[in-house]
């Protein structure tokens, strides 16, 4: 029988089963209209933002469990260890019927310890989720198989997105999923590096060498751990979901370039 594991802890740890699940195909869109009294229709701003497509909003997912407890001890001390565990911050939420992704989430309802729990045995846990599933194996990482990860499972792993630069390159980054922002990292020599991506660009402006991090996500770069934010120019990056060809140029480069990022899905 399916279940689920948050924060590093299956359902079944407190003799919980599953009954059902309300999880959303997918998010809801951010819809921004503005009506205009003298013209017809709407004016639709939903896609007017620097990346060009609709945003999303966080989702939720139900899910109905049921205790299956020897007796009503066992039932007391279940409640207050499953209180514990649901009392914690975000984190990975796993369903077993689809294991090669995660959601980022947080319980969000409340839940009665004393009615719902110990007398009647069977209740609702909402979590709000992120956006989007995440894969749980990184680009370019290679899966290790087990663990819920197994062949044929038509899902999409790593092993891409690493490059070996010794001067001008075109590369491929493939997305398999949806629009993502990664991490750029470049592992070697590295003086005045430009990567160009369609009509964006990024441009470290210093000699370096040592592990240069470029992370899009977070508006966030680092060398060697320090912040160099002030030595970059240009546009941090949005993968699309398939092929992003780009380009890289500089001088003396001599470097491993990893592109890292968990493939997002609806």
């Amino acid at each position: 029988m399916f279940g689920f594991k948050f924060n590093g802890v299956h359902s079944s740890s407190f003799g919980l089963v599953m009954q059902s699940k309300n999880r959303p195909i997918l998010p809801e869109p951010k819809i921004i209209i503005e009506d205009i009294p003298a013209r017809n229709g709407v004016y639709d701003f939903s896609e007017s933002n620097p990346y060009g497509h609709i945003m999303y909003k966080e989702r939720e997912v139900s899910v109905d469990c049921k205790f299956v407890n020897k007796s009503i001890v066992d039932l007391r001390k279940n409640a207050r260890k499953i209180a514990a565990w649901l009392a914690l911050s975000e984190g990975k939420l796993i369903f077993d019927d689809e294991p090669c992704v995660f959601y980022l989430a947080r319980v969000s309802n409340r839940i009665d310890l004393e009615h719902q729990i110990s007398k009647i045995g069977s209740f609702t846990i909402v979590f709000t989720c992120r956006p989007f599933a995440y894969s749980v194996v990184t680009s370019g990482d290679i899966p290790s198989y087990g663990d819920g990860l197994y062949y044929d499972d038509h899902a999409f792993y790593g092993g891409n997105n690493v490059f070996s630069v010794t001067g001008y390159k075109t590369f491929n980054v493939v997305n398999y999923g949806t629009y993502v922002k990664p991490i750029i990292i470049l592992d070697g020599t590295f003086d005045n590096v430009l990567i160009t991506y369609e009509s964006k660009s990024l441009q470290y402006l210093q000699q370096g060498s040592g592990v240069l991090s470029i992370d899009c996500e977070k508006n966030r770069v680092t060398k060697d751990g320090l912040n160099v934010i002030n030595y970059i120019s240009g546009e941090f990056f949005e993968l699309v979901s398939g092929d992003n060809i780009m380009e890289i140029s500089g001088t003396n480069l001599d470097c491993n370039l990893y592109f890292v990022f968990n493939y997002l899905y609806f």
